[in-house]
């Protein structure tokens, strides 16, 4: 349903104000009235009709319709305002027009009063549309320029005859020029050391064929490394400027650091395979190889279960210790290979969660060749048995002392001796200096400890 048109007229004639009603209705306009014949009810009704236009006779008591005129313009700037009076001189009517009035209709002219609301009401709707329109514009572009501005990106736009017509905050940084300079500028003119190159040509393509295109260059008129998207119109082309010198640095940096970690990992003394937690290989290098680290059933592959890799007489062993370091435990084990031709190898293992934000996802198992230390400790081993051997099989006396003359160890012949004398005679105490041995204390050595200890 149509929203009633609300005029308030103010008239102190009460029968002229019913007359301009009547008119009204009688032209089948929708309308609802308000009425005023002061000052005072004037506001009033102001405030509580707040009305689409206001007909006002010109001369009341204590009041006009040039101050009634002025207060509605104070109050609502865009209403219509129409001047129904009795008589008016040329002078004065264009006096009120001038003012701010939107027409002035004579009391004996009264038939020209619907066709006048009906223009005024059209003309402020339109002039209201327009402002806002313009104020929607405004705060479109202002919006607009703010987002251009803030993008970390630069942006700039030719027209048509390559000339500057905007360029942002960013777009100055990366030509190293202030934005404002460059407005109006002939680019070619602006940057001469580009002409010839691959972004000149990518704008007259551009431009040409009406397709965007997209390039990356070193430039090293700015000094930088820039990605640059071109998309072109019939009337100029934009342009979205995006400086990746510092990316590709730390890109190069990147691939060189994951080449040299390659390269260590490729060769390294120790064996390194990754699974996750199916069990299923993930990375590994030429060493968990070489050490058949698992006795292969076939060979390792990632993508495929490490059980595959693992002769079915350990797979459950395996399964286990998996098992185990699945649940947060590392493990260290050494196991032996028969090489062949009577060779040995030991592999020292060492099984490991590997965690990722506190979780376990998957199992590092590192193998190391402890061969040549197995080797030396073996030896090792077998001299002290041989030494230990020797004397324990000879029938001389031997043991040792600390610097307090304190029994540290003694062969077999002594253990002997010692056992064969009287348990009141044999005292083989932390607490005393040696032992005594048929009441004589070994500290009748003590010249000749003193001056082996010196040394001789």
């Amino acid at each position: 349903m149509k929203e009633p048109l609300k005029i308030l007229i103010l008239e102190d004639n009460a029968n002229d104000a019913e007359i301009i009603q009547h008119l009204l209705l009688k032209e089948n306009l929708c309308c609802q009235f308000g009425l005023a014949n002061n000052k005072d009810s004037y506001l009033a009704a102001l405030d509580q009709l707040q009305p689409d236009i206001i007909l006002s006779d010109h001369q009341l008591p204590y009041f006009n319709s040039t101050d009634a005129l002025a207060i509605a313009r104070r109050r609502f700037p865009g209403i219509p305002f129409i001047m129904v009076t009795g008589t008016a001189s040329e002078e004065f009517a264009a006096g009120i027009i001038k003012a701010g009035a939107d027409d002035y209709i004579l009391k004996d002219r009264m038939a020209r009063l619907p066709a006048a609301i009906n223009a005024a009401v059209q003309l402020r709707r339109s002039e209201r549309e327009k402002l806002e329109a313009a104020e929607k514009l405004k705060r479109s572009e202002e919006n607009y320029r703010n987002i251009t501005e803030r993008v970390s990106d630069g942006l700039v736009a030719f027209d048509k005859d390559w000339y500057y017509t905007y360029a942002n905050k960013r777009a100055g940084e990366i030509l190293k020029r202030k934005p404002e300079e460059l407005i109006g500028k002939y680019c070619w003119t602006e940057f001469p050391d580009m002409i010839g190159q691959p972004f000149y040509h990518a704008c007259l393509k551009a431009m040409k064929e009406q397709q965007n295109i997209h390039i990356e260059e070193y430039y090293s008129t700015v000094h930088a490394r820039l990605e640059i998207d071109l998309y072109p119109s019939p009337n100029g082309l934009s342009i979205l400027l995006k400086d990746t010198t510092e990316r590709k640095d730390a890109e190069h940096k990147i691939i060189q650091s994951e080449a040299n970690l390659k390269v260590i990992f490729e060769n390294t003394s120790e064996g390194f395979l990754l699974i996750n937690r199916k069990a299923v290989v993930q990375a590994y290098n030429k060493k968990a190889e070489c050490y058949t680290m698992f006795s292969k059933a076939k060979e390792i592959e990632i993508g495929r279960s490490i059980y595959d890799s693992i002769e079915a007489s350990r797979q459950d062993f395996f399964k286990e210790i998996i098992a185990r370091a699945l649940h947060g435990e590392s493990i260290s084990y050494e196991r032996s290979y028969d090489m062949g031709n009577g060779k040995i190898s030991w592999i020292d293992f060492s099984i490991t969660p590997v965690l990722e934000t506190g979780q376990v996802t998957g199992v590092c198992i590192n193998g190391r060749d402890v061969t040549e230390k197995k080797v030396i400790e073996q030896q090792r081993e077998f001299d002290r048995d041989n030494l230990k051997a020797l004397i324990n099989n000879t029938h001389d006396l031997m043991w040792s002392v600390d610097r307090d003359l304190n029994l540290i160890t003694a062969n077999e012949a002594f253990d002997k001796m010692v056992k064969a004398m009287p348990d009141q005679i044999v005292a083989k105490s932390s607490d005393s200096p040696a032992s005594d041995v048929n009441g004589k204390s070994l500290n009748r050595f003590y010249q000749h400890y003193q001056r082996a200890f010196s040394g001789e």
